[in-house]
């Protein structure tokens, strides 16, 4: 799908280094606090250049979840839910 803020490059620098964007910062927070992760969202950039814009976002969901399409744009994460 996209970038989930791992693996460096160009993609990597344009996803926030935060929980709920790079996959790193949610084994951290999930290591150092006890919270597990419910999602983190992947990003894929337009050709995968972070200066060509965000082509769509989408979360991967914590097992056993899955993503189920509940309406709107569906290259936009929010029209997706974890369930």
């Amino acid at each position: 799908m996209g970038t989930l803020g791992q693996g460096g490059g160009a993609a990597a620098t344009g996803v926030p280094f935060e929980k709920t964007r790079n996959v790193l910062s949610a084994v951290v927070e999930w290591v150092e606090t006890g919270v597990t992760p419910e999602y983190v969202e992947g990003t894929k950039f337009v050709n995968d250049t972070v200066g060509l814009g965000v082509e769509f976002t989408g979360s991967y969901c914590r097992y056993p979840m899955r993503n189920v399409y509940v309406g709107g744009d569906r290259r936009d994460a929010m029209s997706w839910e974890c369930i």
